[in-house]
């Protein structure tokens, strides 16, 4: 056991941190995407009962109530103020609202001062009324990039690995014909140095542990393929 345990690497270690990726790839995304960014001027009413909004949708018709004392008096605000104004009015979040995938297109292709039919909603049912024009993504704008940012790595953080697997790939031919500190620098990695440790899978108590101090390498003890491609390195 002793033996298993006595030949011991310590490694340089180039971190990419996924909180730099680029906002020049941030908005090639966004102009790919630009619809998920539109922002929609909505009031909505929601309540708990389909058939309370369906009443409540002929009423405002009749102009027996506004739609504005409506929320206010039988509202519930799961998707709004205490006005109605839709808090999150973005089209990808519109979309993560509506159940049915006509009623999305129904409600997003609504005109200004236009009513929709009764939707049903995530939790409840609801009446969107556009009140303005949708506004169109500004790249210049530097909350729409951090918007945008925020949305991939949410719902696209494969489009953040796969850009830093390239750049990993770069640079490991890069190293193969120059220090391996000036190719972390000229691809933007921070350079680690890892003390020398022994392959100790699970950090087992009879072998010195691997150490696990530092975030990008907390999980290396339980990770055979990391442990396995790290040791087998010439």
């Amino acid at each position: 056991f002793a033996k298993m345990g006595a030949t011991k690497r310590s490694f340089d270690v180039a971190v990419f941190d996924t909180k730099n990726y680029p906002d020049s790839e941030v908005k090639n995304f966004a102009n790919e995407n630009k619809n998920l960014f539109s922002k929609y001027n909505f009031l909505v009413l929601t309540v708990n009962e389909q058939s309370q909004a369906k009443s409540l949708l002929s009423q405002i018709k009749k102009n027996e109530i506004t739609f504005e004392d409506a929320v206010k008096e039988y509202g519930e605000k799961y998707y709004s103020n205490a006005e109605g104004l839709i808090s999150r009015g973005y089209e990808y979040q519109i979309k993560e609202i509506i159940k049915n995938d006509a009623d999305k297109e129904a409600v997003l292709s609504l005109k200004v001062n236009e009513l929709s039919d009764v939707v049903q909603t995530a939790t409840g049912y609801s009446i969107f009324n556009c009140t303005a024009e949708k506004k169109e993504i500004n790249l210049t704008e530097k909350n729409t990039v951090d918007l945008v940012r925020k949305y991939i790595e949410d719902y696209e953080f494969g489009k953040i690995e796969d850009y830093y697997l390239n750049v990993a790939n770069k640079m490991i031919e890069n190293a193969k014909t120059k220090n391996f500190a000036v190719a972390c620098k000229e691809n933007n990695a921070k350079l680690e140095s890892i003390s020398a440790f022994p392959l100790n899978y699970s950090n087992i108590s009879m072998f010195d542990k691997i150490p696990t101090e530092k975030d990008f390498f907390a999980s290396a003890s339980s990770n055979v393929n990391l442990l396995k491609k790290a040791f087998s390195l010439k």
